[in-house]
């Protein structure tokens, strides 16, 4: 899924700068040009990736193709220079944040109500 993930963004002219995740969810830290709004470069990653599992891992699981789909929620902030090692640091190691339960839980909340 991360090579789904990258393409996407190399096609949207993104640049991916940490990328990593858990079985039921991805953190991605990418610098994004001004034309394409933040709720577009999402519904765009969340496309692709679900292209992604579709066609490659539910097939391969003796699963239906069309069941998978991400939540309806997203996650986006915008990050000075200064805090974006910061960011992409947290992203890197998110298996092990997860493990040890030292997460933001600003970042792992995606139960927002509209």
């Amino acid at each position: 899924m991360y090579s789904a993930l990258t393409e996407q963004a190399h096609r949207l002219g993104c640049r991916v700068m940490a990328l990593n995740g858990l079985a039921d969810h991805v953190h991605l830290v990418v610098s994004a040009p001004a034309k394409h709004a933040p709720s577009e470069i999402a519904k765009q990653f969340k496309g692709a990736s679900t292209a992604w599992v579709r066609r490659a891992v539910r097939p391969q699981q003796g699963l239906s193709a069309e069941p998978f789909g991400w939540q309806d929620n997203y996650g986006c902030f915008s990050l000075s220079r200064t805090h974006l090692p910061q960011a992409i640091t947290y992203v890197d190691n998110q298996k092990r944040r997860h493990e040890t339960q030292k997460l933001w839980a600003e970042w792992e909340e995606t139960d927002y109500a509209a």
